[in-house]
């Protein structure tokens, strides 16, 4: 998704009066618009008082599912899908692991426990909230760095979810369902998920041998001090990461901040063996590191060095004048340069790169991120400009326009058999659905049973991870067949328990609203 010099795109003949002539030319309003308006940045107190207010008779309950209107002052320049393509950023750990010997179990999963850990650093200090994908919004992200490709997509509002498929060169591949639920208790909001996350690691070596396929459940991320006191984020939980292949287990604890900040961010833990004896143990902070020591298996003392996993430098992982404390790697997928303001690098915006792409060498057939992409939404850019003003006309125009799209798709009288028909084929009401829902009494099995694991992650019964690994490994050697449920626990399609589905990524469909031949076919979708 890399584009084209300026002095490339300079010559891309675009009519003014075309709709993707008149997208640009707001781009470009877009990038000329002023950011030092500081009557448009300043919080307005009666605004404040008034929405602390209203959020009081959501006390103990679920907002995140609720129709509370959130104020522009309490957001930040992003959208949930880019809140997941984040979590992507040290995805060269998972290189790692592939490049390092399927016999050396220890190292592989100590490697995917850093990941895991690091999926959290982007949060630091982050207490604004993203704004929520509209039904049927995507995001794409290409890494030339790491050599990964992130789909995401916003597959329902009422609960809100959204789904993410992301492939690595280095021969893994990584799905996730983001389902949460959010209660609010006055001075804090503790936020929960509902979803899953699958991991499959495959052999470039023997294509014939099954993948590796790890799993995990996330702790409960608190965000403190709302009203009273300085703003916080916090991690507290256990952490179990499954490896449904080997049978290893990795038990994290992210430890809750005490008083004056005692423990925040600690993050200790072991990796237990098929055996279930800790053959390594964790310490580190989810922020800034984790480091691993050697165990001997039957004694479970220290026999080696401490070993940096992964860490990050405070210094470079800023963002100077920042108010949202966001981080460089959350300005490159908005695509924005974090020191000048101005829209920059291959993943600049979806405008400027079809702009740049259909003009590129008269390419008859062009490959651009579909409509729906994110970086469409101009309230999230203009917010991240600094131009509050325009953030919220745009914000507002855009829900208003989704809000008439969801009436004409509820007042269609469309047969049980046609609607049944259009959700298999995985297009929604508007034809934009690039993750398929699957729904069967197997699969409300399977998720009520993982339901299960997520309120207690090492549960007796059928999931039980090292039951389950161990029952993998038996079949494969005599030939058996797993059970529908066993399968499904150890698949790749990222599930949402409060929806009781399973998603499955759609390339082809995928790929074709991608391919445009003329820009009369680019219709915006915000």
């Amino acid at each position: 998704m890399s584009g084209v010099s300026g002095e490339e795109s300079s010559s891309v003949c675009i009519d003014p009066h075309s709709e993707l002539g008149q997208v640009t030319n707001e781009l470009h309003d877009l990038h000329t618009t002023s950011s030092n308006d500081s009557n448009s940045n300043s919080i307005n107190a009666k605004s404040k008082d008034g929405f602390l207010s209203s959020v009081s008779k959501f006390l103990g309950s679920d907002i995140m599912n609720s129709h509370m209107h959130v104020p522009l002052w309490v957001m930040e320049p992003t959208t949930q899908l880019m809140r997941m393509a984040e979590c992507l950023e040290f995805a060269g750990l998972l290189n790692a692991v592939c490049l390092t010997s399927r016999d050396d179990h220890v190292r592989r999963n100590s490697l995917i426990a850093a990941f895991v850990v690091s999926a959290f650093v982007h949060t630091t200090k982050r207490t604004g909230k993203p704004f929520v994908p509209v039904l049927g919004e995507t995001f794409e992200y290409t890494s030339t760095k790491e050599n990964y490709t992130f789909y995401a997509e916003q597959v329902s509002v009422a609960p809100s979810v959204a789904v993410s498929y992301v492939k690595g060169d280095a021969g893994w591949d990584f799905t996730e369902c983001v389902d949460v639920s959010a209660h609010y208790y006055g001075n804090t909001i503790d936020v929960s998920s509902l979803g899953s996350r699958r991991l499959r690691i495959f052999d470039q070596q023997d294509e014939t041998l099954p993948p590796e396929i790890i799993s995990w459940n996330l702790p409960t991320a608190i965000a403190g001090n709302l009203v009273v006191g300085g703003s916080f984020l916090d991690h507290c939980g256990p952490v179990i990461i499954t490896n449904h292949t080997t049978g290893y287990v990795i038990r994290l604890d992210f430890r809750r901040m005490g008083w004056l900040n005692a423990g925040y961010g600690e993050v200790s833990g072991m990796l237990l063996n098929p055996d279930n004896k800790p053959c390594v143990r964790y310490v580190g902070k989810w922020f800034e590191k984790l480091d691993m020591v050697a165990l001997d298996v039957e004694t479970g003392k220290d026999v080696g060095e401490c070993e940096t996993l992964w860490k990050v430098e405070a210094d470079e992982y800023k963002v100077d004048g920042d108010p949202w404390n966001l981080k460089p790697f959350t300005y490159e997928l908005l695509g924005i340069d974090p020191k000048t303001k101005e829209m920059q690098g291959p993943e600049r915006t979806a405008v400027e790169m079809c702009v740049e792409k259909l003009g590129y060498d008269g390419c008859d057939e062009v490959n651009l991120p579909p409509p729906t992409d994110g970086r469409f939404r101009r309230d999230v850019m203009y917010l991240a400009l600094r131009d509050n003003k325009k953030a919220a006309a745009s914000r507002a125009e855009l829900e208003s326009k989704h809000r008439e799209r969801a009436k004409h798709r509820q007042s269609r009288d469309k047969s049980s058999a046609e609607a049944e028909h259009s959700h298999r084929d995985g297009a929604d009401d508007d034809g934009k659905r690039y993750f398929c829902e699957k729904k069967s009494e197997e699969i409300t099995e399977t998720i009520e049973k993982y339901a299960s694991l997520v309120k207690n992650p090492l549960p007796k019964g059928p999931l039980q991870p090292q039951a389950i690994a161990a029952r993998a490994v038996k079949c494969r050697e005599s030939g058996e067949v797993m059970e529908e449920f066993e399968c499904r626990s150890l698949g790749s399609d990222p599930m949402s328990i409060s929806r009781k589905s399973f998603y499955e990524i759609l390339h082809n469909y995928w790929d074709s609203t991608r391919k445009h031949t003329t820009t009369g076919s680019y219709t915006p979708f915000f």
